[in-house]
């Protein structure tokens, strides 16, 4: 038996004792007075004695045993796992620049050694050419000395080519610029690496730290999806950054399921809004646009896909009623 102060009434035995969650604690059968000025309480037939009388009566039970996280807990943990990825990506992105900063200097200093070692390359080459040009210049003049003007000249042509070539070497030497390094070096921050194996066929595991359970079966979900989004070989899910995400909109019930998996995580996920009337017919009536029905490659189809489901996401309420976060690991 259990003793609660939730607030009942006379009329109330028999109906359920519910969590936040939404889920039977119990069936109310009794409730104090409190003409005496003390609190009200009431007593409660506890849910394990329910379940074994439905299960001698062989009515089927679906129960979980989660504990119930109350939407804003929910919400709560949510902004401090969005803070702490992004705390992790400016972790990241500074330990990246700083190996980007070191790479940087580490080649500045190479290419500066290289270029060292290729203007002195080419200032002894210069230097060669030079003193060959002279000495061609020399025997051009001991050539005119013995009369032999033709050979002389063609002599002297030569050493004055190679002292002109001598000369444009060295303006050629090779100038050290940092700015050149600094751009060749430069490496650019990657962005979070794809966990190995983040598509093909998964199965996912009900995450209870990270999930708002309710009613829904927690059970393994397994899942094949493809590069191109198509889940089970049969479902196209529409890109929605580096993840696919599908919303499913039934006609037989009141509720809406976001469904989205992170390859680079291995996340599945499936969050689920109940919706009065109205706002169902709306969102089957945005539903009703949506033209792709089995899984495609087309990216243009892909990209409609995503423009209509937002237009459905744009329906659905702020505060959502249940969900469901897996991890995934590859199946076999």
């Amino acid at each position: 038996m259990l003793l609660h102060t939730a607030g009942i009434a006379r009329g109330n035995s028999g109906g359920p004792l519910l969590d936040s969650c939404g889920r039977v604690l119990g069936v109310n059968a009794a409730l104090t007075r409190a003409d005496d000025g003390d609190a009200s309480f009431g007593f409660a037939i506890a849910n394990e004695e329910v379940a074994a009388f439905l299960r001698e009566a062989k009515q089927p039970m679906p129960a979980n045993g989660v504990a119930c996280t109350s939407i804003a807990e929910r919400l709560a943990q949510d902004r401090s796992a969005a803070e702490q990825a992004r705390d992790a990506e400016d972790m990241r992105k500074r330990e990246a620049a700083a190996v980007a900063a070191a790479d940087r200097d580490t080649a500045i200093q190479r290419a500066r050694s290289e270029n060292i070692v290729a203007r002195e390359n080419y200032m002894a080459g210069a230097a060669l050419l030079l003193v060959f040009g002279a000495f061609t210049l020399g025997i051009a003049g001991l050539l005119l000395t013995r009369e032999q003007k033709r050979e002389a000249i063609y002599t002297a042509i030569g050493g004055g080519a190679l002292i002109a070539v001598a000369i444009v070497t060295f303006i050629l030497r090779p100038a050290f610029d940092p700015a050149a390094i600094d751009g060749a070096a430069r490496v650019s921050i990657p962005p979070p690496g794809a966990e190995p194996g983040g598509l093909g066929k998964m199965v996912c595991t009900i995450d209870p730290a990270r999930s708002r359970i309710t009613v829904s079966d927690t059970q393994d979900v397994a899942i094949d999806i493809n590069p191109d989004g198509c889940v089970n070989g049969r479902t196209q899910y529409a890109e929605a950054g580096q993840n696919w995400q599908r919303i499913l909109v039934p006609d037989d019930e009141a509720t809406v399921s976001v469904l989205e998996y992170a390859p680079t995580t291995r996340t599945y996920s499936t969050t689920r809004y109940l919706l009065s009337a109205a706002q169902m017919d709306t969102a089957r009536k945005r539903r009703a646009d949506v033209k792709v029905k089995a899984c495609s490659t087309d990216p243009a189809s892909r990209a409609d896909l995503a423009t209509r489901q937002q237009s459905i996401r744009t329906a659905l309420p702020q505060i959502f009623n249940e969900r469901l976060v897996y991890s995934c690991k590859p199946a076999g």
